[in-house]
């Protein structure tokens, strides 16, 4: 399919179609890197700092319980001893408040590392190891065995207390260990996600002006030059004004321009045989109007001969008449003539025979008038 038969809509459905897939594309990403950043940070808050700040709870309870056990063993009676044991005791309370929800923790997740169940465990053995010896502290103390007390503080608590303490800060380390790799990763993943972002908002911006550019250039190749230097070339052309110049690009074979100047031109033409064809109208009317004029000048003088050749021919007709009854007196005359000369003998009868040749002259004469009364007649009716 070549493009440049592509309709405006679909140039559009095109260019905008690619800055669209590629928006969707930011925005699933987007929506994939913050989901992951944010399950994370989740992690990191919900899970690794929890499991952090219950082993602080338990550091700050043993080693309150190592001081306040210290000051059991240098407390001159048991009255002065009771207060550290009832922290000691308080401080067991508070281990054991951060104990329970630690264990369910480590129980109901599933992605507790190996690391950090050894790290609890090795906890839980060094704090079963201590709390007996706590006990035989106080209860050394209690007999009015200080010395003793203090031998067995100094030579097996204390040890047990560091190594606890020391139980207690490797799972600390361990979740901010996994917290800072969790954040590191994080961190990662957003500096991905904003190379990401810059790389397909660039993509857009440069489909963005590909297509921008390409619909102008197919629009303009198709119009021949600017929309609103088209339009007012069309204006122009439909206001009647024929002579507005036209200027297309070199090598313009179908553009719009060049179309209206085709146009412009096919209406010159018509234009100019419209006139020439009226002026020849013009011409042949005035020559068919001077011809009518001499057609009615000629009538009116065939006009007058006619009414002359009726008058005429009535003239004629009235000697003709007066002919006729002429000859017909003459033939009354030779009728009486016949029969005086039948009366009268030879002579008689020679009258006759002259009278019956004047008879058939007359006779002849007759028919030359009822043929000019015919022509006569046929005169009256052209005239």
């Amino acid at each position: 399919m070549k493009t440049k038969n592509l309709t405006i809509g679909a140039r559009l459905a095109f260019g905008y179609g690619a800055v669209f897939l590629l928006m969707i594309a930011l925005v699933a990403l987007a929506v994939n890197r913050v989901g992951r950043i944010e399950s994370v940070l989740n992690h990191i808050n919900e899970v690794n700092s929890v499991k952090q700040r219950h082993a602080i709870n338990f550091r700050g309870s043993v080693h309150d319980r190592a001081i306040a056990l210290r000051d059991v063993a240098l407390a001159p009676d048991a009255a002065g001893a009771s207060a550290p044991i009832a922290l000691i005791r308080t401080l067991d309370d508070n281990y054991a408040r951060s104990a329970g929800p630690l264990d369910a923790l480590f129980n109901d997740r599933k992605d507790i590392l190996p690391e950090e169940k050894e790290a609890l465990a090795a906890i839980k053995a060094q704090e079963s190891v201590t709390k007996p010896l706590i006990a035989r502290v106080i209860a050394l103390h209690a007999a009015g065995q200080a010395l003793e007390a203090n031998t067995l503080l100094s030579q097996e608590a204390a040890p047990a207390f560091t190594a606890w303490l020391a139980s207690i800060n490797r799972l600390i380390d361990l979740e901010e260990k996994l917290s800072n790799e969790a954040a590191t990763e994080a961190r990662r993943m957003a500096n991905g996600f904003f190379a990401w972002m810059a790389l397909l908002c660039a993509g857009a911006i440069a489909a963005g002006s590909l297509a921008a550019w390409y619909i102008s250039r197919g629009l303009l190749r198709q119009l021949g030059g600017q929309p609103d230097y088209a339009a007012s070339i069309a204006s122009a052309i439909a206001s009647g004004d024929l002579g507005v110049e036209i200027v297309t690009r070199p090598g313009d074979h179908g553009s719009l321009l060049f179309a209206m100047q085709g146009m412009r031109d096919s209406l010159v033409r018509i234009v100019a045989q419209v006139r020439n064809g009226t002026l020849a109208i013009g011409t042949v009317s005035t020559e068919i109007a001077d011809g009518n004029r001499d057609l009615a000048s000629r009538t009116e003088r065939q006009n007058g001969t006619l009414q002359a050749t009726a008058a005429s021919v009535e003239q004629l007709t009235g000697t003709v008449r007066q002919n006729a009854d002429n000859a017909r007196q003459a033939n009354m005359l030779a009728e009486s003539a016949s029969e005086v000369a039948q009366r009268g003998g030879k002579v008689v009868a020679e009258v006759v025979g002259t009278m019956a040749a004047i008879n058939e002259s007359s006779k002849k004469i007759v028919d030359i008038i009822g043929v000019i009364d015919g022509i006569a007649f046929q005169t009256n009716i052209l005239a």
